[in-house]
């Protein structure tokens, strides 16, 4: 046991459970992902199967999230504050809530309701809310190091790099999003429940990147103010 007074005031940034936070919140869209393409080729059964496992998923992200609010004292020396990396992780986690919520939509209704014109939008959105949980996954991996080598230029760039992934991709998720809005002029006939519920689904898979760019905004934040 160390026996250096500073020890008991001075602790590394926790960012191992953050980093396994976002690793859970990657599986998460990738099922959320393979679920989605499932729910348009009717294939219910395994459909339901991964959208339970994608809420499972959040639950164990949910419980890193508290493990991490409960066990980071305040009163101690760390690279960042303790309440910058709370907000962090409050934000991370929004990521999982959606994927939760999509995998809780996607279990109401069948895919008849949504109108077929407009599926390999949201096919796409999906597929690149997966390359956006990838690309923050890194992002919280290089901050890691950033904090390891007390905020070197390199590593500095290599979070970066990523961060201007994520928001890259979030536009162009932005620009599918007020593509999929318009055409739904194009849809007279649909009945009022089911164009709630494409309404709905969209904005969850839009809304996973928002959430994520939030969480890359916060990593800038971190960076710029050292």
């Amino acid at each position: 046991m160390t026996t250096n007074p500073l020890a008991k005031i001075f602790i590394r940034s926790p960012f191992e459970p953050i980093t396994k936070h976002a690793e859970i919140t990657k599986e998460a869209i990738e099922k959320l992902n393979a679920a989605f393409n499932l729910f348009f080729e009717r294939d219910y059964s395994r459909m339901e199967t991964l959208c339970k496992e994608v809420i499972d998923l959040e639950t164990d992200a949910d419980n890193i999230k508290a493990k991490i609010r409960e066990k980071l004292p305040s009163g101690i020396l760390m690279p960042v504050s303790r309440g910058d990396i709370l907000d962090l992780i409050d934000h991370q986690d929004k990521i999982a809530d959606q994927a939760e919520n999509l995998a809780q939509w996607l279990l109401i209704k069948e895919t008849d309701s949504i109108p077929l014109k407009m599926v390999e939008f949201m096919k796409r959105i999906m597929d690149l809310n997966v390359k956006i949980a990838e690309a923050y996954l890194n992002a919280v991996k290089e901050f890691k190091d950033v904090i390891e080598t007390i905020f070197m230029k390199k590593e500095i760039n290599d979070v970066m790099k990523y961060i201007e992934i994520v928001e890259n991709l979030e536009g162009e998720i932005d620009r599918i999003q007020f593509t999929l809005r318009n055409s739904f002029f194009d849809f007279k006939e649909i009945d009022p429940v089911s164009l709630y519920y494409t309404t709905k689904i969209i904005d969850i898979i839009s809304d996973i990147s928002d959430k994520a760019e939030a969480s890359v905004h916060r990593l800038r934040i971190l960076i710029a103010e050292k």
